[in-house]
């Protein structure tokens, strides 16, 4: 019996011997996968957080010091002086229209990308007009800027500019959220069970998203109130790249505004 052992041992031993060993690991390493938000892209004129954040941003302007007269009157005789494009349906405007304040027999207001409720409140203030203190910390100085501003302030139909209200931007599903269609084909505004969003069309996203980076970088001002998923604001701003209309109007307002051109515009137009 011993014997038999012995030999079922040296079998064993005998075999394990000759088995072929495993292969050594492989030295290269699996496929890099960038993610979504990888600072490494084929095309360096695309904008990431981190490209952002080394951008060399203006202080805010001193221009201006509340949403009044003198600001409006800056937008429509200045800026938009020669007329322009409307924020959401892209319609064209002239310079009567302008001085009209009306296109397409519908009237034209300035729009603010950035709610100015909503900066005026992250400032200390319960009113867009930077008046009524509702913390102890306000900065009246701050708000009255921001609420001003230039760069935030659009040409849009009165009653677009309505519908926005304070409401955050963002994506619908579908086009079923379409409103106003007898004369703005693609503006969407979330209703009943739908999230309480406004959804651009999309020659007004890159606008949108260049406005709201601006004043989150110049004035500190929060993304979680202006629009639903801050990511959005990066891939409108890749998509919708900077036309002539959107240079033209920030060489105005780089003009009435000196120091303060938004960096995400071209390099400067005013000599």
């Amino acid at each position: 019996m011993r014997k038999i052992a012995l030999a079922l041992l040296c079998l064993a031993a005998a075999s394990c011997a000759t088995a072929p060993s495993a292969p050594p690991p492989s030295s290269t390493p699996p496929p890099w996968s960038s993610p979504p938000t990888a600072e490494i892209l084929s095309d360096p004129s695309r904008l990431t957080w981190a490209r952002l954040e080394r951008m060399d941003w203006p202080e805010p302007q001193t221009t201006y010091q509340g949403y009044n007269a003198r600001v409006r009157n800056a937008a429509w005789g200045e800026v938009y002086a020669r007329g322009g494009v409307e924020l959401y349906c892209r319609d064209r405007f002239t310079a009567a229209d302008s001085q009209a304040r009306r296109v397409n027999d519908i009237a034209l207001t300035l729009e603010h990308a950035y709610p100015a409720i909503i900066a005026a409140r992250f400032f200390g203030f319960a009113d867009r007009d930077c008046e009524e203190q509702a913390l102890a910390r306000a900065d009246a100085d701050k708000c009255l800027a921001a609420t001003s501003d230039l760069h935030n302030l659009w040409p849009a139909y009165g009653p677009l500019n309505s519908s926005h209200g304070d409401s955050p931007y963002g994506e619908l599903p579908g086009e079923q959220y379409r409103r106003f269609t007898e004369y703005c084909p693609d503006f969407e505004r979330g209703t009943g069970n739908a999230p309480d969003l406004v959804d651009p069309t999309d020659a007004a996203r890159g606008d949108l998203a260049r406005a709201i980076l601006y004043m989150h970088y110049v004035y500190g001002l929060p993304f979680d109130e202006a629009v639903d998923d801050p990511e959005h604001l990066l891939s409108w701003a890749n998509d919708d790249p900077v036309d002539a209309a959107e240079t033209r109007r920030e060489n105005e307002i780089e003009r009435l505004q000196p120091g303060t051109r938004n960096p995400l515009i071209g390099e400067s137009g005013v000599s």
